[in-house]
């Protein structure tokens, strides 16, 4: 399944790859490959794998218009169905990372541009908490998050 999480930051692309990298090795304490190419650059891991693209994104504008989230980065994540719920749980850990690292706001899309989980302003939402096909892993965030599904 694929997912995307959108940023405010003031690094780079390869900056935040560099970023997720290091937090991916150093404080999951997990192993992944790298690669670059010309306009993106791949994190794999077992169970998922993280795409930034390097490329200028045209996408932003509709997600400040529909989610009212002025992001600068994206990162693709394509979680693997045979290890879906080991993949979730390295997303989880990686964005509670983020969190931890940054005061910046982020959006996690899911397929469809379903809102999984938003920070704005230092406050968490999710529209996918209760009554949801897939059960995402929010406790490891350890954040109060305000179900706005209603």
């Amino acid at each position: 399944m694929d997912y995307e999480l959108l940023l405010v930051s003031e690094k780079t692309q390869k900056e935040c790859v560099i970023w997720i990298k290091d937090i991916i090795i150093n404080k999951l304490n997990l192993k992944c490959e790298y690669y670059e190419k010309n306009d993106y650059i791949s994190i794999c891991l077992e169970a998922l794998t993280i795409i930034i693209d390097l490329e200028e994104i045209f996408s932003f504008d509709m997600v400040e218009e529909c989610f009212g989230l002025k992001a600068n980065l994206s990162a693709q994540l394509q979680v693997f169905s045979n290890t879906y719920y080991d993949g979730l749980e390295i997303m989880f850990g990686v964005i509670k990372e983020v969190i931890n690292d940054t005061e910046h706001d982020l959006l996690l899309l899911g397929d469809s541009s379903e809102m999984i989980l938003k920070r704005y302003n230092n406050k968490y939402s999710s529209n996918t908490i209760k009554d949801y096909e897939i059960k995402f892993p929010f406790d490891i965030l350890d954040v109060e998050i305000e179900d706005s599904s209603k």
